[in-house]
């Protein structure tokens, strides 16, 4: 049938469009770096960015241990998955942080219009 390998092309799909944010998320950032000239502004955005893609990866890492040791050990309840069924959604997971990473820089950099002094921000680590 053809629906027999339908979640490896899902995967797939999801791998590339991964791949996609990946490459966008880059050339926003080379744009950025060039427009703003890598002031305070930009470095503030660029770490809230980050604390932003910290907070996915620690949830996606929370839930993943909650559904395969956390529910097995506590109630009994076992979903069966491959070792490679399950590295490869975790791959996946984690490729999406290219995305988040763009949405947020471009959320942060809308709505951090008010971050104008040089006090806000401690000087630039060599």
């Amino acid at each position: 049938m053809f629906y027999k390998n339908l979640d490896q092309t899902l995967l797939f799909i999801f791998f590339i469009v991964a791949a996609i944010f990946h490459l966008v998320s880059l050339v926003y950032q080379d744009k950025k770096e060039k427009e703003y000239h890598d002031d305070n502004r930009w470095r503030l955005i660029k770490l809230k960015s980050q604390s932003v893609i910290i907070s996915y990866i620690e949830v996606v890492m929370v839930v993943l241990g909650v559904l395969f040791v956390g529910l097995p050990i506590t109630f009994g309840i076992r979903i069966p998955i491959s070792v490679e069924r399950l590295s490869l959604i975790t791959f996946n997971l984690l490729l999406l942080k290219s995305a988040i990473k763009y949405f947020s820089l471009k959320y942060f950099d809308k709505h951090c219009e008010s971050i104008k002094s040089k006090e806000q921000l401690p000087k630039k680590i060599k």
